[in-house]
């Protein structure tokens, strides 16, 4: 009988003891990630209430909003945060769990258009057919096809999304943009970058910033 209950015990701590393992190998790895980057490690913080995030759409999602394992450093003279953001969705009784890696920018001195760039989905173009459209690029199919954009001012945000952007978000089609005044966050929805892979993640996300920046010169 006590060999029964050990084992049910084991049945339930065990995905318990192996999540918190791999949390603390995680935090372990990211804060080494950090150092060799020259970037400041911070465990957790409240990163859409310190930083102003709230009006970007990931950070208006769910509920129960998290921001772990945060690399703090800069980009051309302009904050950047790299973290592991999580929010819960709940669905009829159950509670869905949504995570990913995220690069935010907060670019001193410029103001960019409202805009969201995301992978475009079949519901999409089913939402499309009843009249629910997105910013259309004519003149790149390619671009429009592969992604849905909503921006509160087209004519800004095709200044913004140049031919050189576009280029660039093709190239990487899993990507998720979102921009606000001063604010901009790089991710793929649901995808936690491993820690060796940070640095070029980093490397890719500040591609696209150099390209906005050179925009709003």
């Amino acid at each position: 009988m006590l060999w029964i209950l050990l084992v049910i015990g084991l049945l339930m701590f065990w995905p318990i003891g192996m999540s918190l393992y791999y949390a603390e190998q995680r935090r372990l790895e990211m804060e080494s990630v950090a150092e060799s980057m020259g970037m400041t490690y911070v465990r957790r913080q409240s990163i859409d209430d310190d930083f102003d995030l709230k009006a970007l759409p990931l950070m208006t999602l769910g509920r129960n909003h998290r921001c772990d394992n945060i690399l703090q450093g800069e980009y051309d003279g302009c904050p950047v945060l790299i973290f592991d953001y999580t929010y819960t969705v709940r669905l009829g009784r159950s509670i869905e769990k949504h995570r990913q890696t995220v690069a935010c920018y907060l670019l001193d001195g410029v103001a960019f258009p409202a805009i969201s760039v995301r992978p475009e989905k079949l519901s999409d173009r089913l939402a499309g057919w009843m009249g629910y459209h997105d910013l259309d690029f004519f003149d790149s199919p390619s671009f429009s096809s592969k992604f849905w954009i909503q921006a509160k001012d087209e004519t800004d945000a095709r200044a913004v999304l140049d031919p050189v952007t576009q280029a660039y978000l093709l190239e990487r089609p899993s990507w998720w943009v979102q921009i606000d005044g001063h604010r901009v966050l790089v991710f793929v929805a649901d995808r936690v970058v491993k820690p060796d892979e940070i640095p070029a993640f980093f490397t890719e996300s500040n591609g696209l910033i150099q390209r906005m920046l050179a925009l709003a010169e």
